[in-house]
């Protein structure tokens, strides 16, 4: 197995990993596969076959924990599905040769989100802000999407999670969306509250990705270059390769690619070499060396357009002409 793939799956492992001392109340692993755990509140189908037939019945799970189930009562708060099925197939071969019982969840109602902010109000309902049920292993990512997407005003360098017991997150889902850090893309859990902010609207703006500190979108004063970007950004990271750095001019309607070699202005005082910035500009810092920027930009353009759009109102990159 490649290196990258072990570190992709050494995230995934993490990000269902609770903290020390934390326990997850809306899941937990089951046979390596995340399971809703039920809870108070929760509408569960049960299934009773009887040969060939099928007697489907709703029951609540009651304030005490308990559901009723024919003649039947076992506390379910805490348990899984699987977990309920397995214990009504105990109880009821006292009374039943050989039964056959499915659960499955029907209404998840134990466990709750809140949405706040920068949330987007769709045709199809729920959506916008609000409380929001969850369903199980559920993400940050995940869960905003579910609700409506953000708003184009929406500052996603700055989310704030609010647990429970008061703590609180600050997220910057940039990294996630182009750096792939899986471990910015939070599991939520019961009781979490999601502030997304709304960013102070500026007329002209610049975009800056990739292996920076900051990565986000950051207002384009007169004569801002290349260089002074990523001084917004907070610098570049040691991971950066500053001669394979691009500039996407023209928004993502009608795109050139301008190659800048950031080494030579920073280490050789090259400053002729720098770029004067103008707005819309898309600003991405490489880790890797890349051959084809075209073919790059094409894996990519599903991010790019979700970032971009609600900024600078482009519709699709259909093209990418290489600049100077």
């Amino acid at each position: 197995m490649k290196v990258s793939r072990l570190i992709v799956l050494f995230l995934l492992i993490l990000t269902a990993i609770p903290a020390r001392g934390e326990i997850r109340k809306a899941y937990k692993m089951e046979g390596g596969v995340p399971a809703y755990v039920i809870g108070v509140g929760d509408v569960l189908e049960v299934t009773l076959w009887e040969g060939l037939e099928a007697k489907r019945s709703e029951v609540e799970v009651r304030s005490d924990g308990y559901i009723t189930v024919s003649f039947v009562d076992i506390k379910v708060d805490g348990l899984t599905a699987r977990e309920v099925r397995d214990r009504l197939l105990e109880e009821l071969k006292r009374f039943i040769r050989k039964p056959r019982v499915d659960v499955k969840v029907k209404e998840f109602r134990s466990k709750k989100v809140t949405l706040i902010g920068a949330i987007q109000s769709q045709i199809r309902q729920p959506t916008g802000p609000g409380i929001y049920p969850l369903t199980g292993r559920v993400t940050l990512s995940q869960m905003i999407t579910r609700a409506g997407g953000f708003t184009r005003d929406a500052d996603l360098s700055s989310i704030q999670i609010t647990k429970k017991d008061g703590r609180r997150l600050v997220v910057n889902l940039f990294d996630l969306f182009f750096r792939g850090d899986l471990s910015k893309d939070i599991v939520l859990d019961d009781g979490d509250t999601v502030f997304v902010p709304r960013r102070v609207e500026v007329e002209k703006r610049i975009f800056v990705f990739g292996e920076v500190k900051k990565p986000g979108v950051y207002p384009l004063k007169e004569g801002t270059t290349l260089v002074q970007a990523l001084g917004l950004a907070g610098g570049y990271k040691d991971t950066a390769v500053l001669r394979d750095i691009r500039v996407i001019r023209g928004g993502l309607e009608k795109p050139r690619l301008i190659a800048t070699n950031v080494e030579a202005i920073i280490k050789k005082g090259e400053f002729e070499r720098d770029v004067v910035l103008k707005n819309n500009d898309i600003i991405y810092v490489p880790r890797n060396r890349i051959s084809n920027w075209n073919a790059f930009l094409a894996k990519i353009r599903p991010t790019l357009e979700f970032i971009i759009l609600p900024f600078a109102g482009a519709r699709v990159i259909d093209q990418v002409i290489t600049g100077d």
